[in-house]
This record gives structure tokens, sequence and C-alpha cells, in this order.
């Protein structure tokens, strides 16, 4: 049963704690992969943060021209999914026709229920266009809360915490058409609250060769910054701001660390795309020089970043090194001030007091590539050992404070199967269904799960898995 995990604990004024995670299952070889991830609240005073929300997306069945607004080469189509209230199928069991089955579907107008199994709507669309080269995106997506009626319809494990949509390009009489088929629904990681999808724009962006030419950048330095001058390698693995002495500088061969130099791009991956901008160079560093040493602020190979569908941080680790690199020298001199100046204090009265912050941690090893082939690595392997401990130190720790696990597990095992999860005292199970070890097969079963809690007292959050 190999895992990979990911937790988000969270602490704060939002009363939310989030971790996710990442599980893989075999009957003889079992793994472990994880991160955590954990928000705790502590005493601070800063200033005040704005965040920002963003709404949802979904989709119909039917035939449109483009009969909408025009914007440069995009596309605008304005959609409205008109709900309706609940209505009853009823549908006779083969082995019994005497015997008969009562469904509750919600419904919208021209919703589809083919593809599902669990009969809930989807919307469909066929769209023509006069070319196949035309990007999909969904905005101004707007959602209301399921009534307490409808949530019975639901098991919090069918439905994604962003919305899921599909689309591919057909042809009719030789003409090319979008057909986009968006599943409706969209649960919140954090409360488990389940929205449904009321309106959205379908915006479809013509992609010319002109249009990607224009999206690549021009590659114009002719020469390195490192081609001439001395210069010292360092590495570092985390992000945060970093303190090198005049002595460390003159020991590593740098002769004038008050001019001292530093490039670097950072510990995140590039783009997998070829279209989006990418530095042709090292970037030089702003830095803080005090009396005998200077501060620079380092980034590591483990991003955050804010997930405002969902309304949580997520972490990316750069699959590929370990370490970010940095560059320094004192002999190079563009004539460009890379020293940080001091700023006089605000005058400005305080608008707002806030004591409480969100704060993250996680724990993921990847050592083991299940098929030897894309980016999936996985970790602790559970065999003989089939339980293990992770614990996490949150100085301050809010009480009482609402705290999210985010689990995304993968499991492949040739019977069903499941785990535990010990999260902050409370006890929750992950079950797995079964896969065929066939070569052509689905290699393993893959699930994004919840589980929320209240954060103890004390500063240390335990987790178990078995």
């Amino acid at each position: 049963m190999p895992l990979k995990w990911s937790f988000t604990v969270v602490s704060s004024h939002f009363s939310s704690v989030q971790a996710s995670a990442i599980a893989e299952q075999a009957l003889t070889a079992n793994f472990l992969n994880q991160t955590l991830t954990l928000k705790t609240g502590s005493n601070y005073n800063i200033k005040q943060t704005i965040v920002r929300k963003l709404p949802f997306i979904i989709i119909l069945i039917l035939v449109f021209s483009f009969k909408s607004q025009i914007y440069s080469q995009s596309i605008i189509l304005n959609r409205n999914l008109n709900w309706t209230k609940s209505v009853k199928k009823i549908k006779n069991e083969q082995i019994n026709k005497n015997k008969a089955l009562i469904y509750h579907l919600l419904r919208f107008k021209n919703a589809n229920y083919a593809s599902r199994k669990d009969f809930l709507p989807v919307y469909d669309e066929l769209i023509a266009l006069n070319s196949e080269k035309y990007s999909v995106e969904l905005r101004d997506m707007q959602f209301v809360v399921l009534t307490s009626d409808e949530k019975k319809l639901f098991t919090k494990n069918q439905i994604p915490f962003k919305i899921e949509y599909d689309k591919e390009i057909l042809y009719q009489r030789k003409a090319p058409h979008l057909s986009i088929s968006v599943f409706p629904f969209k649960q919140n990681v954090q409360n488990g609250e389940i929205y449904k999808l009321t309106s959205f724009k379908i915006v479809l962006t013509e992609q010319s060769s002109s249009t990607k030419t224009s999206k690549t950048k021009s590659f114009n330095t002719l020469n390195s910054v490192l081609s001439s001058g001395n210069w010292v390698k360092i590495k570092i693995q985390e992000s945060g701001i970093y303190r090198i002495s005049f002595n460390e500088l003159e020991n590593l061969g740098i002769s004038n660390p008050q001019n001292l130099h530093i490039f670097g791009n950072g510990g995140s991956m590039l783009s997998y795309s070829n279209e989006d901008e990418q530095p042709d160079d090292l970037s030089e560093i702003d830095i803080l020089v005090k009396d005998n040493y200077i501060l620079f602020y380092g980034d590591g190979t483990v991003q955050w970043k804010y997930d405002s569908l969902n309304q949580v941080f997520k972490q990316t680790m750069n699959l590929y090194s370990d370490y970010a690199y940095y560059f320094l020298s004192s002999d190079y001199n563009n004539g460009r001030d890379n020293k940080i100046k001091s700023e006089l204090q605000s005058t400005d009265p305080t608008t707002k007091t806030i004591t409480i912050f969100d704060d993250f941690a996680y724990h993921e090893i990847d050592s083991i590539n299940l098929i030897k082939s894309g980016r999936l690595w996985v970790g602790e392997l559970f065999d003989f050992q089939t339980e293990y401990d992770f614990s996490f130190n949150f100085p301050n720790l809010v009480a009482g404070n609402s705290l999210s696990l985010n689990s995304s597990l993968l499991a492949r095992s040739p019977i069903s199967s499941s785990f535990s999860i010990s999260f902050a005292g409370a006890v929750f199970n992950s079950s797995f269904s079964s896969v065929s070890y066939d070569y052509i097969a689905t290699y393993a079963t893959h699930k994004n799960e919840n589980f929320t809690t209240s954060s103890p007292s004390g500063d240390l959050i335990n987790v178990k898995l078995t």
C-alpha cells in the first residue's frame, strides 16, 4: 500500500487547517510518500491582509453558433443553469420486475444523466466552431449552496474540490465543433460544503500561430553574468532569509564582502509550457548589508501558492532538484545598486490588529516511481512495517480551531483495501477499490479526501497512518 502524503493544518481567524496526502497500496509492496502541511495560530501584530475569493463553473447539451460577445480573438458565451425541484425517477430491478427503485434527481433544463452512474446531472454542450484551434476557459462562475434536502442526495466522496469538465473537438459534416461536458458541483476543501453552479461564461480564444509567437520571449542576453570574474556557488533547500558573515564570505574566496552581488532564479520548477516566459540568465538578488554580515532572501524548492478556488494554500515541490543554487561574487559590477534601503516607520494609524495567522508544514519523501515513468513518486514502504507516526510542532497553537487534513491517496491492490488515519486525536478511514493487474489496466486508484477536526491544546500535532 504505497502512499504519498501531504498535510496542512490551519488555525486562524478562518478557523481552518488543511492537509493533503497521497497514498499507494499494493498487497506485497506498500509505500508511503508523505507531505504534511499544518497551519497554526500565534500572537503577532501585522497589517491587514485581504484575500479575494474566486467562484466556480459548468455546462449543457445544445448546438450554438457564435452569436455572442467578441473581444479581440475571444468569443464569450454566457450560460445559465436553471435549477428546478428534484424529481423522482422509478426504475425496475432486473432481478425482480415487481420491485421498483425510486431515485431523487437534481434537475436543470437539458441536464444529462447518461454519463454518470450516480444519477447526478451533467451539463453538455456542442458548439460550432470555424476552426479547431481554440482554447477553452470557464470564467465568472456563480454558485449557490445546496439545500438540506439536496445534500441528502450526495456523499462527499462523489464531489471534487473544484469544477471538473471535459472537452474535445468533434467533426459534423466536416465542420469542427467543441464538445464540452461539465460536472456542476464542487466541494469546499475546508468545511465540506457542497455548491452547485448557477451561471458562468465559456471563453473561446483562437490560438493562431502569430499569437503563439507573440507570447514567446525573445532571448537577448549575449553573455551570462558568470562569463567573467570569480564566483562562488552555494545551495539552499528552504525558502527564508539567509545570513552570511563577512568572515564566511572571505573564507569562501570573496575578496570584498562589502561589494557582494548575489544571482539566482530560486528553486521553483520551470514551466512545462514553452510559451511561458523564462529568464535567459541569472537574476540579481537585493541584499541587506550590516556591520559584518549580509542578509538575503533565498527561494527554496518548495513553493506555496494560494488556491483561491478551494480557499487553501498548497505546496509544490521541485521534482528535479532538492536544492536551489545561488552564485556570489564581489568582482561583478553592472552599476546597479543591489542594496536594500531602510524605510521610515509609517505614521498612518493602524487599521486592524491581527493576532492569529495561518502556518504550514509538510513531510514528503520522493524515493520510488511505481511505473518507472512520469512525475508521481512515493516514499515509505508498507510491508513489514505497517504503521507510521508523524509529529509537527507549532508554537502558540490556538486550541479549538478547525484543523483540516486534505489527503490525496493512491492505492494499488487486487482486493479492496483501506487506511486508518489518526489526526490530532480523531480517527478517519480511507477505503480503496481493487484494481486489475492487467498490463493495460489502470495502475492504481486515486482519491482526494478532506478530514477536519479541532486543534488540540499544546503545540504538537500528531498524525498516525496504519
